[in-house]
């Protein structure tokens, strides 16, 4: 299930000592994808649960919370559910990045108190997901749930920036299906390592550029902040 790991973060929850694991494989297929080598078939070494645990034991009141990516960490099911279990039990936050495919999964998880945040990749418009292969009914029920819940977890939403599918007209687009969103991250993709060969041959979009449209979509006042990373 897991096949890399960070073992000390500063930056992976917000104001909080983490470590990291990466889960393999996704269901999306981003070209812009940094991480590709956890989404397809590879040959890394699965790292042993045993090994984590023992890492967690000897760390309790050291690290805060503990960080699950990927890859796609919600394809793993009940073994996730049960690694989560054990970490909780241990007096661990639990973040879970994902891309808001299986919402069934937010939902029951969230409400059993399993997940403390929840980072949310919001690709596209919800009607434009086949350009990552996935399926933006089951993202939007995803993010609908979180902006609507009345749970205890926190959730942050966030959008990579990649000129081929972004510009401020489709980034407007997506303001207003997020009406009501405390935050919206936005992080410019990188071009030095990519999924797709092709995708590698573009270039990001510069800072003042994001930071114009950042100040033209707050006008609309439709979310609490965009913050660019």
């Amino acid at each position: 299930m897991f096949k890399g790991w960070i073992k000390l973060s500063f930056i992976d929850y917000p104001d909080k000592l983490s470590t990291v694991l990466f889960t393999e494989r996704c269901n999306f297929r981003c070209p812009y994808c940094h991480n590709f080598d956890l989404v397809l078939p590879n040959n890394l070494e699965t790292i042993n649960i045993d090994e984590i645990l023992s890492f967690l034991e000897k760390r309790r009141k050291k690290l805060d919370a503990v960080v699950i990516s990927g890859g796609e960490p919600l394809l793993h099911g009940k073994e996730l559910e049960d690694f989560i279990k054990k970490v909780r039990e241990m007096g661990f936050l639990i973040k879970i990045d994902t891309n808001g495919s299986f919402p069934e999964k937010v939902f029951d998880w969230d409400r059993r108190g399993l997940v403390d945040l929840w980072a949310v990749d919001f690709k596209v418009p919800f009607e434009r997901y086949d350009l990552v292969q996935g399926d933006g009914e089951k993202a939007k029920a995803t993010i609908r749930y979180l902006l609507e819940k009345n749970t205890t977890s926190a959730y942050e939403l966030r959008t990579t920036i990649f000129p081929r599918f972004h510009s401020i007209e489709v980034l407007t687009k997506m303001l207003f299906e997020i009406e009501g969103a405390n935050l919206w991250y936005w992080q410019n993709f990188r071009n030095d390592r990519t999924l797709d060969e092709s995708a590698a041959l573009v270039e990001p979009y510069s800072k003042d550029i994001l930071k114009e449209w950042k100040s033209r979509l707050e006008v609309f006042k439709k979310v609490g902040k965009i913050i660019i990373r």
